[in-house]
């Protein structure tokens, strides 16, 4: 753990500004610190089209002062705080896990010598994606991590416009469940790709999932078409997207 905790600063003091191997990492990465939940498309996609045309750095630092400055970040981490309760908190959504004692010392020292909330969740979020080195409870925690990513992705994917919603509506706590059970485990990723592919079979918004549809004519002869969306249209009909249409017909 010792040398772990050495590696993990060592990393954060001479790349203080390091960023995970993509710049979407990190916007899904603050969404999970945050508020421990996978993004919904339209703020995701809003996000990454910023950090496109802007700065990297400066795209991720607008998206999590304005994070800080939510109303729901003050209820999830009310100003009566201190700060080794918030930085708990930041751990326990990331790493499921309270910090270990020397990484809670380091930056509650960090936060007590000025550096905000905001830029602490920054550094932290990219010093775990960017973790290569030996230790295996390093490891550990940038796996966790990725593979909360890697939900995150499929939970937008799959969902589309079903993913979007406000605090408290049914879209938002489906992101957080689909997060709730994720480890360093492979088999935890998978659990929670069905739990989202049952999502878009309930959902009466649009939602995309690959699946085969065999077609047959009164000849018997058969067609296997692959159909891309499926949508629920507001008069209650159902509207199937092909993904090559010529090759049904």
């Amino acid at each position: 753990m010792k040398r772990y905790i050495t590696t993990l600063l060592t990393l954060l003091v001479l790349f203080p500004s390091v960023h995970a191997t993509t710049v979407e990492d990190s916007i899904i990465g603050l969404y999970v610190a945050y508020y421990n939940r996978a993004p919904d498309i339209n703020g995701f996609n809003f996000w990454k089209k910023q950090a496109n045309q802007n700065d990297n750095t400066a795209t991720l630092k607008t998206i999590s002062i304005g994070f800080e400055a939510s109303p729901q970040f003050s209820t999830d981490y009310p100003i009566t705080l201190s700060n080794k309760e918030f930085i708990t908190k930041i751990y326990q959504n990331i790493l499921n896990r309270n910090p270990d004692q020397g990484g809670l010392n380091h930056w509650v020292n960090r936060l007590e010598q000025g550096l905000s909330k905001s830029d602490f969740i920054i550094e932290y979020v990219n010093a775990v994606l960017n973790y290569e080195g030996s230790d295996e409870e390093g490891k550990k925690s940038a796996t966790m991590l990725k593979n909360k990513l890697i939900v995150s992705l499929f939970f937008m994917d799959i969902l589309l416009d079903a993913s979007n919603g406000d605090f408290g509506s049914e879209a938002y706590q489906r992101s957080i469940d689909v997060l709730e059970n994720i480890t360093e485990e492979s088999e935890t990723v998978t659990s929670a790709e069905n739990i989202i592919k049952e999502y878009c079979r309930d959902t009466t918004i649009q939602c995309t999932k690959d699946f085969n549809l065999t077609l047959k004519d009164s000849g018997d002869s058969n067609k296997k078409c692959i159909y891309e969306k499926i949508h629920w249209k507001a008069d209650g009909t159902l509207e199937l997207i092909l993904k090559d249409f010529n090759s049904c017909f």
